[in-house]
C-alpha cells in the first residue's frame, strides 16, 4: 500500500528539466556565501514574504497557464496545473511536509516555496514578482 500523494502533474524529462533548473537556481538561490552546498533553495532567496497555503488560491494565479512544481530533494521537476497543485496541497499526509517544494511560472518571474522547516512547522514563501506584492 502506498500513502504517498502522488506529486502534481507530469515529470519532465532530465534533458528539458535540467536548463529550467538551472535557471531557477541562478535566479533564487543567491545568497549561498558561507553556507553548505546543500542548503535549500528558499534559505537563500532574496527578499521574500512569508504567507500561507492560501496563496495557492491567489485570484492572480487563476490566469497562470502551466506551472512548474519542483521538488528540490529529488531534483524533479514537474509541468502541472494550479488545480493539481491545489489538490496536492488539500490531499496530502502530514508525513509528507519534510520537503522543499516550489511552485513558479514558465518566466521565473515568481516562485513560492513551500519548506519542510521542522522547528516551526511548514512555511510558505513568496520571492519575486508576484502581484500580491506589487
Amino acid at each position: 500500500m502506498n500513502d504517498w500523494t502522488p506529486l502534481p502533474g507530469n515529470l519532465v524529462a532530465n534533458d528539458v528539466a535540467e536548463p529550467i533548473i538551472k535557471d531557477f537556481r541562478s535566479k533564487y538561490r543567491i545568497h549561498t556565501e558561507g553556507y553548505p552546498p546543500n542548503i535549500p533553495t528558499w534559505c537563500t532567496f532574496p527578499t521574500s514574504h512569508q504567507v500561507d497555503e492560501n496563496i495557492f488560491n491567489h485570484s492572480q494565479l487563476q490566469k497562470q497557464g502551466n506551472l512548474y512544481f519542483y521538488h528540490e530533494r529529488g531534483n524533479e521537476l514537474y509541468i502541472t496545473t494550479l488545480k493539481e497543485i491545489q489538490s496536492y496541497f488539500s490531499q496530502r499526509n502530514p508525513w509528507e511536509t519534510n520537503w522543499d517544494l516550489y511552485v513558479f511560472n514558465a518566466s521565473l518571474a515568481w516562485c513560492v516555496a513551500v519548506t519542510h522547516e521542522l522547528a516551526d512547522g511548514p512555511a510558505v514563501i513568496v520571492v519575486g514578482d508576484f502581484p500580491q506584492f506589487d
